[in-house]
């Protein structure tokens, strides 16, 4: 998916993705798309993985931002994403034939939870390459 910051994932007994927003990005926003990012990326990646319920943790986060000078712009947020479904159904979406998971649940998890699910070292590998952004970016 061109325009989406990263989408990574820990295989284990559990599968995490883990997506995120390129700052420059201007186009339609992971949050937006997340149902139908959510099947595609299993779909192309993880096909074996719709046989389990849930197919994969899904993790959605957004970088701290900055003001210009300097000033706490938003926080940096985690997020799961859940779906009222996980039986992938083809929808249409702006003329083109998608998978889709449905409707879309969001919970806030704090970095402890997220560092749960991923691992002490992920974590922190995560967090040192994501850039802060600035409202100048």
């Amino acid at each position: 998916m061109t325009g989406f910051h990263d989408v990574s994932a820990k295989r284990g007994p559990e599968l995490v993705i883990l997506t995120g927003e390129l700052p420059q990005h201007t186009s339609t926003s992971v949050t937006n798309m997340a149902e139908h990012l959510a099947p595609k990326l299993i779909q192309r990646h993880f096909p074996h993985r719709f046989e389990e319920l849930p197919p994969a943790i899904f993790l959605e986060h957004y970088i701290e931002e900055r003001t210009p000078d300097g000033r706490l712009g938003r926080k940096a947020t985690w997020d799961r994403l859940t779906f009222h479904s996980w039986a992938p159904r083809r929808v249409w979406l702006s003329g083109q034939e998608r998978l889709s998971f449905g409707d879309l649940h969001w919970e806030h998890l704090p970095e402890h939870e997220v560092e749960a699910l991923l691992g002490k070292a992920e974590m922190a590998a995560i967090l040192r390459d994501l850039p802060i952004t600035s409202e100048n970016s």
